[in-house]
C-alpha cells in the first residue's frame, strides 16, 4: 500500500517509474494516482497511467482505472448536492470527470444531478456509463431504473431493476422501485410483492411502506394502507411524504378533518411541500373552507411555480366561489404549464358550461378525453356537460366521442338521447332519411334505406341502448317498421339493411312497443308469427329479417314457438336480438320464485300497484350510471353541498341502506355504487321489476344488493334499522302518503339520513290536466289505450293552449311503462313545499337540502336568496318554485335527518 502523505510529486514519480521497470504494475498505477490526487492535471502522471493502460489487458485495465477524487473533493462535491446546490453540482463533476473520466462515484452524482433538474435522457447517459465501466454495479441498474420510469419507458426500467436483483439479491431498494414501477403498469399486486419483498430484507424500510400504501389505496384496501403509513411514520417520525399521503387515504375515507391534521404535518416537517399544501386545499375545499383552500393553492404554487396541479385546484375552488372567469383562468396556466393535462381541460369544460359556453366546453371536454380515454371522471363530466347541449351540426370526430360516452359504466344512455339526436338529425344520411320519411311512398326502397343507416353506428347504438327522445325520428322509424313489415309479408329481404333492423326490434322491446300500430298492421303481424312457425315446425330456414320485423312488433319470448329459433346459428345481429328478448327473459322468469319475501303484502292500493308494475316493470333499462367511486356518508353528504354540522356526526363506516321501491335496479345500483362499504336491502312490491333488477346486478358483478319483495307500510314487521333510508318517486303512489313515511322514519336510526322524492303540485299541472282528459275519455291502462292517447297528444295542434303538450317534453313519454306510470298510474299524490314542511316537523326530520344534478337552479336561487341558511328554508324555496314553476318538473328530491 502506498501512503501518498509521505511522497512528494517528484519522489512519486521516480518511484512509479522504477516500479514499472521492475514489472510492478499495480504500485506503479497507485503512485501516479497519488500525484493526481494532489495535482489533477500532472501531465506526466496522466501519461503514464495511459501507457499502463495499453500493457494491460481490457478487464484488468477497466478495473484499475477507477480512481477517484480526493475525498475532499468528494465531500465538497456531495455537499454542494445535499444543500441543493444541483446545478453547481453538476458543473464540478464535469470538471472532476475531465480528470478522472472513470470515477464512478462521481458519475453517480452527475446523474442524480441531472435527474433532480430535470434532464432525463443526460442522467440516463451517466448511469449508463457507469454500467459500462462495471457491468456488475448493480446500484447503477437500479438508477437507471429509476430514470426510465419517470421517462415512462416502464417495461425498460423493469429490466434494469430485475437485472439490479440479479446482481445483488437482497437489494431492498430495486425491489421497492420495481414496484412503484409496476404499480404505473397497472399490476398492482405483483408491485405489493415487491414492496413485501423489500420489507422482508429491510424491516425498518420506511419508503417501502409508503410505496405499499400507496398501492393500497388503488386496490381499493383503504384501511390496510393507513396501517402502512403509519409502520413508515413510525419507524420514520420525520418522514413528511408518509403525513401527506396517510392524508389522502383518511380524505377518501371521509375523514377530512384528521387529513388535514396530517397535512399540517406533513407541513410542519416539510415547510416547502407544495404537494401537502395543494392536498390540504382539497380537501379544505371538500369542507366548504372554499377560501382557506384558496390560500393552500396559493402557497403551494409559490413554492412551485410550475405545479400545473395545484393551479387547476385553485380553478375548481375559485368555480365553486362563483368566480369562473377566474376559474377558467387558473385552468389556462395549468394547460400552458402542462399541455397534456387532461382533468384542467375537463374542469375548464365545467367552468365554460356554467358561462353558457357550452360548445367550448365540449371541445375542451374532447381535448381531454383524446388525453386521457381512461379516465372514467372525464367521461362522467362530458355526459353531464352534454345534457345541456343541443347541436346543431353533425362532425365525425363528435360521433366518435359521442359512441364511447354511451358505453361508459357511470352514464345512463337516456341522460344524453336528446343531445345524440340532435347532431344525428344533421348526419347527411339521417338527415335524408328523416326528409324521406315526410313523403307519402317512403318505403318502396325499405331495403336500400335500412342499408343506409346500418353504416350509422351512433344511429344503431343509441337505439340499442335508450328510447329515443324525439318525435320526429320516432315517425320516421315508425314508417320503416310499418314498411319492413310489408316488405317480409310479401318476402324477399336483402341483408345489407340487417344491422338497422335488429337495432329496430331491440329498441321497441326497450320502448315496450311505444309506437303506434294500425289495425292491418296487427293483422299482418299475425301473419308473420305464423310464417315463422310454420317454417320452424317444417324444419326450414327462417329468414333473419322476419325475426327482426317481428321483434319489432311483439316481444319473441311471448310465442309458443321460440324453441326452434335455437337450433339455427343466426348472424351477431340476430343473437343479439334473441339475448334480449328471449335469453335475458328466461333468466327472470327463473330468478322469479327465488326471490325472498320480507313482509307481506295487504293494503289494496299496494296490491293496485303491484299489478302495475307486475305488467309494466318500470323502467326497462340497459345500461345504468353507476358511480365511479364509492365514498363515505359524510363525503357523500359534503359532495351535494347539504348543510349539516358535521362536526359533530358520527356516521357509520358500514352503512345499512333501504332502498324502498327499488324497480328494476337502477336506484339500488347507483346508491350501492355510491356509498363506501354499504350493505343495501332493495325492497319493491313487484316480482317483475325485481328479477329484472337481480338479472341487472348479476350482469355488473355487484355484489353488496339483497333484493326482496315487501310493501313500505307493513316494515314494521322487521326489526332492522337503517342508517341511510331512500324512497325516490314511491310515497306518491300510496294510498297514505304520510302513513308510508311515518314507518321508515321508525326503521331509521337516530341520526339517520333519509333521501325522498315527492312530486310537485305546481310543476305537475299539466299532466293532471291530461289525466282529466284520460279519464273523461274513459281510457284504459291496456297498451292499445295507452298508445292511443299518447298519439292523441302527438296530433293535437302546436298552437293549442293546452298545458298538455309539454308532456311531449318529458323523458317518460316514451316508453309503455314509463308512459304508463306518467299519466295512467293507479294512485297519484302531488305535494307543495308547505305541506312538506309540515310533514317533517310532524316526524321529527330536518330538511338538510335538495340534491340537483346542475347547480344552475342552485345558483340562481341564491343570487336571489342570500341569507346565510336560505338554502334550507322550504319557505323561500316555495316562493322560489312560485315564480319559476318547472323548477321541479321531474320530482323533489332531498335530503332529511332524523333529529
Amino acid at each position: 500500500m502506498v501512503k501518498s502523505q509521505q511522497l512528494t510529486i517528484p519522489k512519486a514519480i521516480r518511484k512509479a517509474k522504477k516500479a514499472i521497470k521492475q514489472g510492478d504494475i499495480s504500485t506503479a498505477q497507485q503512485l501516479y494516482n497519488v500525484v493526481l490526487q494532489q495535482q489533477p492535471n500532472h501531465p506526466v502522471a496522466k501519461k503514464g497511467l495511459r501507457k499502463l493502460g495499453k500493457k494491460l489487458p481490457r478487464n484488468q485495465y477497466v478495473q484499475t482505472q477507477i480512481i477517484n477524487p480526493s475525498q475532499d473533493q468528494i465531500n465538497a462535491l456531495t455537499n454542494l448536492y445535499y444543500s441543493g446546490q444541483i446545478a453547481k453540482a453538476e458543473q464540478v463533476c464535469k470538471e472532476l470527470l475531465q480528470t478522472f473520466p472513470q470515477s464512478l462515484v462521481v458519475i453517480n452524482v452527475l446523474g442524480a444531478a441531472l435527474k433532480r433538474q430535470g434532464k432525463l435522457h443526460e442522467a440516463v447517459q451517466s448511469f449508463e456509463k457507469a454500467i459500462q465501466l462495471k457491468p456488475d454495479y448493480a446500484e447503477a441498474y437500479n438508477n437507471r431504473g429509476v430514470i426510465l420510469k419517470d421517462l415512462g419507458q416502464l417495461e425498460e426500467a423493469v429490466k434494469c431493476y430485475d437485472k439490479a436483483i440479479q446482481l445483488k439479491p437482497d437489494y431492498a431498494e430495486a425491489y421497492s422501485n420495481r414496484g412503484v414501477t409496476l404499480k404505473g403498469l397497472g399490476q398492482l399486486e405483483e408491485a405489493v410483492k415487491c414492496y413485501d419483498k423489500a420489507i422482508q430484507l429491510k424491516p425498518d424500510y420506511a419508503e417501502a411502506y409508503n410505496n405499499r400504501g400507496v398501492t393500497l389505496k388503488d386496490l381499493g384496501q383503504l384501511k390496510e394502507a393507513v396501517k402502512c403509513y403509519d409502520k413508515a411514520i413510525q419507524l420514520k417520525p420525520g418522514f413528511a411524504e408518509a403525513y401527506s399521503s396517510r392524508g389522502v387515504i383518511l380524505k377518501d375515507l371521509g375523514q377530512l378533518e384528521e387529513a388535514v391534521k396530517c397535512y399540517d404535518k406533513a407541513i410542519q416537517l416539510k415547510p416547502d411541500f407544495s404537494e401537502a399544501y395543494s392536498n390540504r386545499g382539497v380537501t379544505l375545499k371538500d369542507l366548504g373552507q372554499l377560501e382557506e383552500a384558496v390560500k393552500c393553492y396559493d402557497k403551494a404554487i409559490q413554492l412551485k411555480p410550475g405545479f400545473a396541479e395545484a393551479y387547476s385546484n385553485r380553478g375548481n375552488a375559485l368555480k365553486d366561489l362563483g368566480q369562473l372567469e377566474e376559474a377558467v383562468k387558473c385552468y389556462d396556466k395549468a394547460i400552458q404549464l402542462k399541455p397534456d393535462y387532461a382533468e384542467a381541460y375537463g374542469n375548464r369544460g365545467n367552468a365554460l358550461q356554467e358561462l353558457g359556453q357550452s360548445d367550448v366546453a365540449i371541445t375542451n371536454y374532447q381535448k381531454a378525453l383524446s388525453i386521457d380515454s381512461r379516465n372514467v371522471l372525464l367521461w362522467t363530466g362530458f355526459a353531464s356537460v352534454l345534457q345541456t347541449v343541443r347541436f346543431t351540426s353533425y362532425s365525425d370526430d363528435l360521433s366518435y366521442y359521442l359512441l364511447q360516452v354511451l358505453e361508459q359504466p357511470t352514464v345512463r344512455p337516456k341522460d344524453i338521447s336528446k343531445t345524440v339526436i340532435s347532431t344525428l338529425r344533421y348526419h347527411p344520411i339521417v338527415l335524408h332519411i328523416l326528409g324521406l320519411s315526410k313523403i307519402a311512398r317512403f318505403g318502396e326502397d325499405i331495403d336500400h334505406i335500412a342499408g343506409q343507416l346500418s353504416t350509422v353506428p351512433l344511429l344503431l347504438r343509441l337505439m340499442e341502448l335508450s328510447q329515443i327522445l324525439d318525435l320526429d325520428v320516432e315517425k320516421m322509424l315508425t314508417k320503416m317498421r310499418k314498411a319492413m313489415l310489408y316488405k317480409a309479408i310479401n318476402g324477399g329481404f336483402e341483408t345489407r339493411g340487417l344491422p338497422f333492423y335488429a337495432a329496430l326490434a331491440i329498441h321497441c322491446f326497450i320502448n315496450e312497443y311505444i309506437f303506434s300500430e294500425s289495425e292491418k298492421e296487427k293483422q299482418i303481424v299475425e301473419l308473420l308469427q305464423e310464417k315463422i312457425r310454420i317454417s320452424l315446425e317444417k324444419k326450414e330456414s327462417v329468414p333473419p329479417t322476419w325475426i327482426a320485423v317481428l321483434g319489432a312488433y311483439r316481444p319473441l319470448y311471448s310465442f309458443s314457438w321460440i324453441d326452434g329459433l335455437m337450433e339455427f346459428d343466426w348472424s351477431v345481429d340476430i343473437k343479439k336480438v334473441i339475448a334480449g328478448q328471449i335469453d335475458n327473459v328466461r333468466e327472470e322468469h327463473a330468478l322469479r320464485p327465488k326471490i325472498k319475501r320480507l313482509t307481506s303484502i295487504e293494503d289494496r292500493v299496494s296490491k293496485l300497484v303491484r299489478s302495475q308494475y307486475e305488467k309494466n316493470p318500470y323502467p326497462r333499462w340497459i345500461n345504468t350510471g353507476l358511480v365511479d367511486k364509492p365514498m363515505a356518508i359524510k363525503q357523500v353528504l359534503q359532495s351535494i353541498r347539504l348543510h349539516l354540522d358535521y362536526d359533530a356526526q358520527q356516521f357509520s363506516n358500514k352503512p345499512d341502506i333501504l332502498v324502498a321501491g327499488c324497480g328494476t335496479g337502477q336506484h339500488a345500483l347507483v346508491t350501492a355504487s355510491r356509498f363506501l362499504n354499504c350493505h343495501v336491502l332493495a325492497v319493491d312490491l313487484s316480482l317483475s321489476s325485481l328479477s329484472y333488477a337481480i338479472r341487472k346486478t348479476k350482469e355488473l358483478g355487484i355484489t353488496n344488493i339483497e333484493y326482496m319483495q315487501g310493501d313500505i307500510l307493513e316494515l314494521d314487521q322487521i326489526e332492522k334499522k337503517f342508517d341511510v333510508i331512500e324512497a325516490i318517486g314511491v310515497l306518491h303512489h300510496m294510498n297514505d302518503p304520510l302513513a308510508g313515511w311515518k314507518v321508515m322514519a321508525d326503521k331509521l336510526c337516530a341520526g339517520g339520513l333519509m333521501k325522498i322524492g315527492l312530486y310537485s303540485d305546481i310543476a305537475r299541472q299539466h299532466i293532471v290536466e291530461a289525466i282529466r282528459q284520460i279519464v273523461k275519455k274513459k281510457y284504459t291502462t291496456s297498451p292499445d289505450d295507452i298508445r292511443k292517447c299518447r298519439q292523441e297528444i302527438i296530433d293535437m295542434e302546436l298552437n293549442s293552449d293546452s298545458g298538455i303538450l309539454n308532456i311531449i317534453n318529458s323523458n317518460d313519454f316514451y316508453s309503455l311503462s314509463e308512459c304508463r306510470d306518467l299519466l295512467f298510474h293507479v294512485q297519484e299524490h302531488r305535494f307543495t313545499l308547505p305541506q312538506i314542511n309540515m310533514i317533517l316537523n310532524d316526524l321529527c326530520l330536518k330538511f338538510l337540502g335538495f340534491e340537483m344534478k346542475q347547480s344552475s337552479v342552485i345558483n340562481r336561487f341564491k343570487e336571489i336568496y342570500t341569507e346565510k341558511n336560505a338554502l334550507t328554508c322550504l319557505t323561500k324555496w316555495h316562493e322560489f318554485e312560485l315564480k319559476n314553476p318547472d323548477v321541479f318538473l321531474g320530482m323533489y328530491q332531498f335530503w332529511v335527518q332524523k333529529v
